[in-house]
């Protein structure tokens, strides 16, 4: 494929969910729409895995909460069921000062002192400090600039007292973005955590995001939504590296080095793409600066997915759920850092899921490079250690770095460092002339997950329909063009600070 020139109504640049969303929308609207993915395959961060007859697996997005309404509205249009994450029996603790400690339930067997401190001073203000958080307009949270300072760990040592509560919090951030809490901007915690319902809904099974499973793959909903679009109107292995903008249309280059792809031309385009991945594209003329900068800023979580299968569910046998969540000490980053339990609906595929995030993810891949051997041996001992001798004979072994994939280089989403949303934030979403954006990360619900994906696609397949039916651009309707104005004109907001440097809700302060 060399050299072809293509004309069509809208290009959109991202073939996973968010992006097959966005087409498939205008297309069934009777809106010529061609896709462009660099990777040989749809479904961005789904992916699934086959093990034949037997039936599939998820090696990236997975689950799904009932309070992810767009997920689920397209899971019932597709007539896909789902079933409930295993939950009977005990979870596991791994924790270094304390051993490996049975529970029940979210929140773990630490100690009094560090549970209360856990609750109060870190749950419960969390979940209060995200009511400052304006999802539509990020910048405009109350207090964002002084959230946008910090960083999520600066926050817990504030904070939390105990070393139980710190380390609590630290891992559920790493579990839940796939980076660690010293990287990532606290009005970005904060805005993800709202967008998911609050930091209990983001790590929780019962009533939680991890609440239900996708019957056979998710990786399954990207291909019924391709199967409403025109197989030849979806390009793989083109990647788009250039776009050139002007008063009337957009064109995109595709290709790699050496190897060109097919040029589309269209009236509009939507990336559907993170911000990151977006950043590499050579745009004519320059995208704004606030658009640069965020691209430039965001990067990617590091996440590691490995599915261990077994003969039998030898831990559902001896009273567990197949959850374990792993502390790192002080000296030495856990094998893994959470687990949980992957038997299919049909029970034809027994195993175990292990995640890697975070600085553990990283240590995985920079591991596997050099002795895949010994990062396997690693994992199986701590299977072992949690569940006895059972675990040390998988029948099959199926690991996927995110980290590695290219034009990826990481999962489960974009995240933020400090001092860039309160900036350029109004930048995720804000078109750029003809050129909308989609992709999870600009989703107001449920950031990071497939619903989050296809909020966004909706919104903006809806954006260019829009466009079309007024022959003009987003910035220059009458509504909108209010919104720009209102935005050129606005100044930061001076905040009250208390003596920490945060406006705080009225909640009880434990101190030890």
């Amino acid at each position: 494929m060399s050299n072809i020139l293509i004309s069509t109504k809208v290009v959109v640049i991202g073939a996973g969910v968010s992006g097959l969303q966005a087409a498939r929308l205008l297309y069934k609207q009777g809106i010529d729409v061609h896709v462009v993915e660099a990777s040989e395959r749809i479904g961005g961060r789904t992916k699934g895995y086959s093990f034949g007859e037997d039936g599939s697996i998820d090696l990236g997005g997975q689950w799904a909460g009932k309070n992810q309404k767009h997920l689920l509205k397209l899971l019932e249009e597709f007539d896909i069921l789902l079933y409930d994450q295993y939950t009977e029996g005990k979870s596991l603790q791994s924790y270094p000062k304390y051993g490996n400690k049975l529970y029940s339930g979210t929140i773990p067997p630490l100690s009094v002192k560090g549970l209360l401190d856990l609750q109060l001073n870190g749950i419960n203000r969390i979940e209060g400090l995200t009511r400052d958080i304006n999802m539509d307009e990020i910048s405009l949270s109350a207090n964002a600039i002084e959230y946008d300072n910090m960083t999520v760990e600066s926050f817990i040592n504030t904070y939390c007292k105990s070393e139980d509560a710190k380390q609590s919090i630290m891992l559920a951030v790493r579990c839940i973005f796939g980076a660690e809490p010293g990287e990532i901007s606290f009005l970005w915690f904060l805005y993800y955590c709202k967008s998911g319902g609050g930091i209990m809904s983001l790590s929780s099974v019962t009533d939680g995001a991890q609440e239900l499973k996708i019957s056979g793959t998710a990786s399954a909903i990207a291909f019924r939504l391709a199967d409403d679009i025109p197989a030849d109107h979806i390009h793989l292995n083109a990647s788009a590296t250039r776009l050139v903008q002007t008063d009337t249309g957009v064109t995109v280059y595709t290709g790699y080095p050496g190897v060109e792809g097919p040029v589309i031309q269209a009236e509009y385009a939507i990336l559907a793409i993170p911000p990151s991945q977006a950043g590499h594209i050579k745009y004519e003329p320059e995208m704004p600066f606030e658009r640069v900068k965020l691209c430039e800023k965001a990067f990617m979580g590091a996440i590691v997915k490995i599915f261990v299968r077994y003969e039998t569910a030898f831990w559902r046998d001896a009273g567990y759920n197949g959850s374990i969540i792993a502390y790192n000490a002080d000296d030495e980053l856990a094998a893994l850092s959470m687990v949980y339990d992957a038997v299919s609906k049909d029970e034809k595929i027994k195993g175990l899921v292990v995640f890697c995030c975070g600085r553990n993810a990283q240590e995985y891949t920079r591991m596997a490079q050099t002795d895949p051997l010994k990062i396997k041996t690693r994992i199986l001992a701590k299977l072992v250690e949690c569940f006895g001798e059972k675990a040390s004979n998988p029948i099959d072994w199926v690991a996927q770095d995110w980290n590695r994939v290219p034009n990826m280089y990481g999962a489960y989403t974009n995240n933020f460092p400090p001092g860039c949303l309160s900036l350029f934030g109004d930048a995720l979403r804000i078109p750029v002339g003809r050129v909308h954006f989609a992709g999870t990360e600009t989703a107001t619900e449920h950031v990071g997950y497939i619903s989050g994906a296809i909020q966004a696609g909706e919104r903006a397949a809806s954006e260019v329909t829009e466009c079309i039916k007024e022959n003009s651009v987003w910035s220059l309707s009458e509504v909108n063009r209010k919104i720009v104005e209102e935005r050129q004109n606005r100044k930061p907001a001076m905040h009250r600070q208390d003596e920490f440097g945060l406006r705080l809700p009225r909640v009880f302060w434990l101190k030890f």
